[in-house]
């Protein structure tokens, strides 16, 4: 492509105003349909809040059996998805336990293997709920 003239240069114009700016139809966004909203997500189960209050107040022992008694109930939990998925049903009820369950922060507890199942636990627990779209 070759460009012929540099030099030329056009002359600008002025802008033209309109007379006058649109108003708006306000009307018509009330006179809108209204979206339903989505029911709130659900909250911890007072269980798993009273959970947390506690831990602070326990001495490492009973902590350590708290933690056991965490992974039992998470282990219960993942059985009962087992078998639902078994028998082709699905239960919300167990979904919402390991969720709640999984939510609470635990603390750390001086037992490493006992530390490291507990994990094992929950990851096994995050893996299916993610297999089923949860999370």
């Amino acid at each position: 492509m070759k460009i012929s003239n540099l030099n030329s240069i056009g002359s600008t114009s002025k802008a033209k105003k309109k007379d006058k700016t649109s108003g708006g139809n306000f009307s018509a966004f009330l006179d809108a349909e209204i979206e339903e909203t989505q029911a709130p997500a659900s909250l911890m189960s007072v269980s798993a809040v009273s959970f947390i209050n506690e831990v602070g107040d326990i001495d490492p022992e009973e902590r350590k059996k708290q933690m056991i008694e965490r992974g039992n109930d998470l282990l219960d939990d993942l059985e009962k998805i087992r078998d639902d998925l078994v028998f082709g049903t699905r239960s919300p009820a167990a979904l919402q336990n390991i969720l709640n369950k999984l939510e609470v922060k635990r603390e750390k507890i001086d037992d490493p293997k006992l530390e490291e199942l507990i994990n094992e636990i929950e990851v096994r627990a995050s893996v299916e709920l993610a297999k089923l779209g949860l999370i």
